[in-house]
Formats: structure tokens, C-alpha cells, sequence
């Protein structure tokens, strides 16, 4: 009798202790099963789209799963976030996102997800934006720009890539309202017809970025600082803001992001695996490409910098009339 019972205990306690274990379904144990689908917001050819294909072509190789990207634009980038947001949440659906789809449209149009749901996997790249000016311009350092602007104010007026709020403005409104500078925006369609403005000699600087770089490479502008959290590759005599003392960084994240509630250790995993992608020189060669310095950041890292980075533009958005308070 006593070694039925003492059976029966065994028997319920291995019952007890293998129903505490997780269910694996949800776990990276077994994960990827089957195809993993990243969504990219913007068109073929682009180079969100390109480098997105080389991180998915290295992330195959690592998860030994096909990760296949999708394209679908338009909407600024709504209709996929609101696609990718409802998916089931567990890293078979994925987004490459802008830092501009998560930190700026929000404010100005409401949008059908919750960014600060989504699950953030990891960021690979950084689209840089800087301050240049004409390569012959009087302006030789950042610091000349500022005493200038100070000496008369409401003077000076600066291409602007597109309309006023558009990303690639935003870091010089930041200064504008950080240093209570007085200076003012002529929008242009974009920024390749901002920079032929200043190459033109029509207005003396701009922001922007890859296309910003491409003339500074030729010689054509003057970088005379980047918005970057670090000194841009390929372009190492250009201080960043932070160098010259000024609390500014707004870089655009080429970022992966998960519908809500991915578990951690599946967001490990597939950060793992973009992570050595970025290895590949397939991926060095299209970050060359299309100039945008190759940056990585972990799931905590790129939460924190979009959440600073949003409430940074926000801020900025209340200022210039575009958000209410």
C-alpha cells in the first residue's frame, strides 16, 4: 500500500512540475518554425528598402528560416504600422520603421496604433542629418553660423527639406528653441531642390541628410555639424552638436519593431540574428551606398532614444503652432 502511494506522489508531482513549465509556443525554444515577414513602409529601391533585404538575406542565413520582406508604402507609413501592430505576437511579423513614422507623424495625425506598444527588436543604421552650408561661405564653423544669426536676428533664412516639420528640420528648430535663436525656413520640395538652393547661393544653408552628404563628399557644400550621437563615417572632421555643447541629437533610425507583447526572449533571438547581418560586407556596401552610418541598438536602447526623441519633437511641434499643448 505504501509504495502505491509513494507511486501516486511521484507520479502527481512530475504532473505538478511539468504543467509549471512555459508552454514553448510562445518562447524562441523551437522559434523560427516557419517564414518570419518584415514589412517595410517605404518603396522598392529605396534605401530602407535595400538595406532591409541585405539584414533579411543575413538574418536567413542565422534563423535558418526565409525572412522575406514586403513592401508596403504609402500613408506615411499608417497602414503598415496598423497592419504589423495587429499581427499575432510572435515574431513571425515585423516592421522596419523611420524614426519619422514613430516619433513626429504621431503628433501631427492621429494614428491607428499605439507606437509605444510595439514591440522595438532593434535599430541597425542611422539616416544622419546635418547643418551645411555653400563651400565657399563665410560660415566656416557651426559656431560662425550662431554669432551670425545672433548679430541679426530674424535676417537669415535656411533651405528647408520639404515643409517646415518635415525630420530632416527638425534638429535646427530644436537649436532655434533650445539657444532662442532667430532665423527663419524656406521650404523647398525635398532635399535635393534644397541643396541646389544653397548651391545656387539663393539661401546659405541647410539640413538634410544622404543627399546633404553626397555634395559635402564632392566638395560642393560645408558640413559644419551633424546631428549624430557619434561623428559620421567617411566624414570625420565634422563635430557632432553634442561636441560643440549643444544637447541635440536627431538622427532617423532605420529600426525593427514588433506588434505588442513580443516575448523577450524571441526579441533576443531575432535581434541576434540582424544583429550579425550587419556583419556581412553585402550590408557595409549598401550602407555605403546610400550613406548612412551603420549603428547598432538594442530593443531598451532604441525605446528609450525614440521616447526622448518624441517628446524632444513634440516640444518643438507646440512651439512652432503645428501641436497644441
Amino acid at each position: 500500500m505504501k509504495r502505491k502511494n509513494l507511486g501516486l506522489l511521484i507520479s502527481v508531482a512530475a504532473f505538478v512540475t511539468f504543467s509549471a513549465l512555459p508552454s514553448t509556443g510562445k518562447t524562441a525554444t523551437d522559434f523560427p518554425k516557419k517564414p518570419i515577414t518584415i514589412i517595410c513602409t517605404y518603396a522598392p529601391g529605396a534605401s530602407y528598402d535595400m538595406s532591409i533585404r541585405v539584414i533579411a538575406n543575413g538574418a536567413t542565413k542565422a534563423l535558418g528560416q526565409p525572412v522575406i520582406v514586403e513592401n508596403q508604402p504609402g500613408g506615411g507609413g499608417y497602414v503598415a504600422n496598423a497592419k504589423a501592430y495587429n499581427a499575432a505576437p510572435d515574431g513571425y511579423t515585423l516592421i522596419l520603421n523611420s524614426s519619422s513614422a514613430l516619433c513626429l507623424a504621431p503628433h501631427l495625425r492621429k494614428a491607428p496604433f499605439d507606437p509605444w506598444k510595439l514591440t522595438p527588436i532593434m535599430s541597425y543604421g542611422l539616416y544622419p542629418i546635418l547643418f551645411a552650408v555653400k563651400a565657399d561661405s563665410p560660415w566656416k564653423t557651426f559656431k560662425d553660423f550662431i554669432e551670425e544669426v545672433q548679430k541679426r536676428p530674424g535676417e537669415i533664412k535656411l533651405a528647408a527639406s520639404g515643409p517646415i516639420d518635415a525630420m530632416d528640420n527638425l534638429p535646427m528648430l530644436i537649436l532655434k528653441r533650445q539657444e532662442k535663436l532667430n532665423f527663419d525656413f524656406v521650404p523647398y520640395e525635398g532635399g535635393a531642390p534644397a541643396a541646389a538652393a544653397v548651391l545656387g547661393g539663393h539661401v546659405p544653408g541647410m539640413a538634410g541628410g544622404g543627399g546633404t552628404i553626397v555634395h559635402i563628399k564632392s566638395g560642393a557644400l560645408r558640413g559644419l555639424v551633424a546631428f549624430t550621437s557619434k561623428r559620421i563615417s567617411g566624414l570625420p572632421d565634422i563635430p557632432t552638436a553634442k561636441e560643440l555643447g549643444y544637447n541635440i541629437t536627431a538622427e532617423s533610425r532605420y529600426a525593427i519593431y514588433g506588434p505588442p507583447d513580443v516575448p523577450k526572449d524571441i526579441v533576443m533571438k531575432l535581434s541576434e540574428a540582424f544583429k550579425k547581418a550587419m556583419e556581412t560586407e553585402e550590408f557595409k556596401k549598401v550602407a555605403e551606398t546610400f550613406k548612412f552610418t551603420i549603428s547598432f541598438s538594442d530593443a531598451d536602447e532604441l525605446d528609450k532614444y525614440h521616447r526622448d526623441l518624441s517628446a524632444k519633437i513634440r516640444a518643438v511641434l507646440v512651439e512652432i503652432g503645428k501641436v497644441k499643448e
